[in-house]
C-alpha cells in the first residue's frame, strides 16, 4: 500500500510540475490558437486539425517554459528559491530532457497540418531555446521573440484551418488578433523589464529600461499598449465582429490596459508589477473578445 507520506510526495511533485510548465500560460497559449482556428473558420469546427494545432502549440509552450527554467536556474536560486528547479524538486537534467521532449512532440504533431505549420512549429521551439539561452539577455530583441511567439500561437490556429481547406488565404483573419497579443505582450515585455531592472543591470540585460531609463520605458510601453485601445473598435465598425466583441474588448482588455498605462506613467517602477499582472486580464479577455463576437 502507498503510505500518505508517498502520496504527499507524488502530490508535491505533481504541483512542481504544473508550476515548472507554468500551465496557466500553456491553458492561455491554447486559448489563443483556437481563437486563430476558430476566427478563420468564422465558426467552431472540430476537427483533427484542431486538436493537432491545439497540442503543438501546448506542447512547444510548455517547452520553452521548461527550458527558460533550466537556464534560469542560477538566477532562481537567489530571485525564487521556491522554483521546482532551485528548490530541487526536479534536477536540471529532468528538466531539459523534459524540454526536449514537448518541443519534439510538438513539432511531430504539427507534421499532418502542413509544411508552414511545421516550420513554424520548429522556428518558434528554436527561438524559445535560444532566447532562454541568449536572446532574453540581449533585452529589447528578447520582448520581440516572446511577443511573436505570443502573435504565432493564433497564427498556428489560422493556418491549421488553412491547411485543412487547402487554402492558406483562409489563415488571414488570424492576422488580426495575432497582432493584438504582439503589441500587448511587447509593451508588457517593455514594462517587467521597468519592474526587474536592478537584477537586470547586475546580470548586464540590456533592456530598454536600462537603456534609455526607466521612464522613456514606460512611455514606449505605454504607446505600444494604447495604440491597441485605439484600434480596437475597429473590427466592430468594418461588421467583421458583432457588440459581444466591443463590449468584452472594452471591458477585458481596453479598461486594464488603460488602468496599466496610467499607473506606469504616474511611478514607472513601484507600479510595474501591478501593471504587469493587470495586462493578464488583456492577454486573456483578448481572444476570449474575438471568440464572442463571431459565435
Amino acid at each position: 500500500m502507498i503510505g500518505f507520506e508517498s502520496i504527499g510526495g507524488m502530490m508535491e511533485k505533481f504541483k512542481g510540475f504544473l508550476m515548472l510548465i507554468r500551465l496557466h500560460n500553456v491553458i492561455i497559449a491554447c486559448i489563443a490558437c483556437f481563437t486563430g482556428y476558430v476566427v478563420s473558420a468564422r465558426a467552431i469546427i472540430l476537427s483533427q486539425h484542431l486538436y493537432l494545432s491545439l497540442l503543438t502549440v501546448a506542447m512547444v509552450s510548455a517547452g520553452g517554459y521548461v527550458i527558460n527554467d533550466y537556464f534560469d536556474i542560477d538566477i532562481d536560486k537567489v530571485n525564487k528559491p521556491y522554483r521546482p528547479l532551485p528548490s530541487g524538486l526536479f534536477t536540471p537534467k529532468f528538466a531539459y530532457n523534459l524540454s526536449m521532449i514537448f518541443f519534439i512532440v510538438g513539432i511531430l504533431s504539427s507534421i499532418p497540418l502542413g509544411p508552414i505549420c511545421l516550420i513554424l512549429a520548429i522556428l518558434n521551439s528554436l527561438l524559445m531555446y535560444y532566447y532562454s539561452k541568449r536572446i532574453k539577455s540581449l533585452g529589447f530583441p528578447g520582448n520581440m521573440v516572446i511577443a511573436f511567439s505570443s502573435f504565432s500561437s493564433i497564427l498556428f490556429g489560422g493556418l491549421a484551418y488553412a491547411q485543412r481547406v487547402g487554402e492558406l488565404t483562409y489563415a488571414a483573419p488570424s492576422l488580426l488578433p495575432g497582432f493584438y497579443a504582439f503589441m500587448i505582450i511587447l509593451g508588457r515585455e517593455i514594462i517587467k523589464g521597468i519592474e526587474d531592472v536592478e537584477g537586470d543591470r547586475i546580470r548586464g540585460v540590456k533592456t530598454l529600461a536600462i537603456i534609455l531609463g526607466e521612464e522613456k520605458a514606460a512611455i514606449i510601453a505605454s504607446i505600444i499598449m494604447f495604440f491597441v485601445v485605439l484600434i480596437s473598435p475597429i473590427p466592430y465598425i468594418t461588421g467583421l465582429y458583432d457588440i459581444k466583441y466591443l463590449l468584452t474588448a472594452l471591458i477585458g482588455v481596453d479598461i486594464p490596459i488603460v488602468f496599466s498605462i496610467t499607473g506606469v506613467l504616474r511611478d514607472a517602477r513601484s507600479f510595474s508589477p501591478t501593471a504587469r499582472s493587470m495586462l493578464k486580464f488583456s492577454l486573456f479577455f483578448g481572444p476570449v473578445s474575438f471568440l464572442l463576437g463571431i459565435i
